[in-house]
């Protein structure tokens, strides 16, 4: 008479369901590095990019200013789930229109020229300095705007104190330019900014074609270094 004795998964039972539970939260901690980490190779692919396209002389724009132009939303497991995700945004409208392109029309420059709406375009021979949101600063566009409105008496530029006044119609085009008069040369006047009615943008940027392109060729990959980062230190 034969005599059986069985033995069944059910006595490993505890130890399979804590190691499927590690492979599960190893997993998507992989795949949240892997998110996050080719999300910011994405940001410094688009950096350079940008500086190929564009000729960046002051190199404090790209430190200061340029690199706050991208943000990266890191995903989180932990509040997303399976359904985590990474957001890559661009907060500054100028960044977006020169991805995307399109007309740039003028919007109020100054609180007192309600009704002198144009584009200020920054020229060579001023000294201009431009802000963390893209905007002109200093003796930017603005506050030469404001002080002309503010100062009705002071639009031709023959006063002691040089301030900004408008030149009209000097330029080929017949457009308007905010000059101001040097202190010690009298006779020189500095063009700051040729005023335009609107912008015409070119798409000079792939923004969304560099971002996929680096997640199609490092995502994989960064999720292995990730998964074989937790394999190699497992949780006691």
């Amino acid at each position: 008479m034969s005599t059986t004795i069985t033995h069944s998964a059910k006595e490993f039972a505890d130890a399979i369901q804590k190691q499927v539970k590690q492979d599960v939260k190893d997993s998507l901690y992989a795949a949240q590095q892997a998110l996050n980490n080719t999300a910011f190779k994405a940001r410094e692919n688009l950096f350079k990019n940008f500086q190929g396209v564009f000729d960046i002389h002051n190199k404090g724009f790209f430190s200061k200013n340029l690199r706050k132009g991208v943000l990266v939303e890191k995903a989180n497991r932990k509040k997303d789930g399976l359904d985590m995700k990474v957001n890559l945004t661009f907060p500054y409208d100028w960044f977006k229109i020169q991805a995307e392109g399109g007309v740039k029309t003028a919007k109020d420059q100054a609180e007192g020229g309600k009704n002198y709406e144009k584009m200020a375009i920054p020229t060579s021979r001023g000294s201009v300095k431009i802000n963390s949101a893209g905007k002109v600063a200093g003796a930017g566009a603005s506050r030469m705007l404001d002080y002309y409105f503010k100062n009705p008496k002071k639009k031709t530029g023959h006063v002691d104190e040089p301030h900004a006044f408008i030149m009209p119609h000097v330029t080929k085009k017949g457009y308007d330019v905010i000059a101001k008069r040097r202190v010690k040369k009298r006779k020189w006047i500095d063009w700051f900014f040729v005023l335009v009615p609107k912008i015409v943008v070119k798409k000079n940027w792939d923004f969304y074609g560099i971002i996929q392109k680096t997640f199609d060729r490092h995502l994989d990959e960064e999720f292995d270094k990730a998964l074989k980062w937790c394999l190699e230190h497992p949780k006691k």
